[in-house]
């Protein structure tokens, strides 16, 4: 009697777990079709806030290797503000020598990753500029948070 008393509990239990695990699913289904005009909004909005047009100098040129995965970092020196670290393609690295002007859009959440090299792309600073960059085939980098 005990044991199929548990039995009838345990099951009680695991469909209660089911159900409100399916109100959350639905919630989240209903969320994706609401629309994608507000979810832009707010990636605009969260690129806006993550990320950060610099400019400056290149003060120094570092490359970190680990086996065969190299990470580059330029040191920009900003005017009237501090130096930025700022992690950067192989490209970039070799492009870009001490002293030279240097000009990015970057990632805050991502370790000041260049997403934009300002010198030879338009900035993604408006709604519609942010959207042909997110259309365009530039790096892309997940920017919230």
């Amino acid at each position: 009697m005990r044991g199929k008393l548990a039995l009838i509990i345990f099951g009680i239990l695991i469909i209660a777990v089911f159900s409100v695990y399916m109100l959350f699913s639905v919630n989240k289904i209903a969320n994706v079709f609401e629309g994608t005009k507000d979810k832009d909004y707010s990636d605009y909005e969260q690129f806006k806030t993550n990320t950060e047009a610099v400019e400056g100098k290149v003060k120094d040129k570092y490359k970190h290797e680990i086996g065969d995965n190299n990470t580059y970092y330029l040191a920009l020196s900003i005017k009237d503000k501090d130096d930025k670290l700022v992690s950067v393609s192989e490209e970039q690295y070799k492009a870009y020598n001490k002293g030279a002007k240097a000009k990015f859009r970057i990632a805050k959440t991502h370790n000041n990753k260049a997403i934009i090299d300002l010198s030879k792309q338009k900035d993604a600073d408006t709604k519609e500029a942010y959207q042909e960059f997110q259309e365009g085939d530039s790096q892309k980098v997940w920017i919230g948070t």
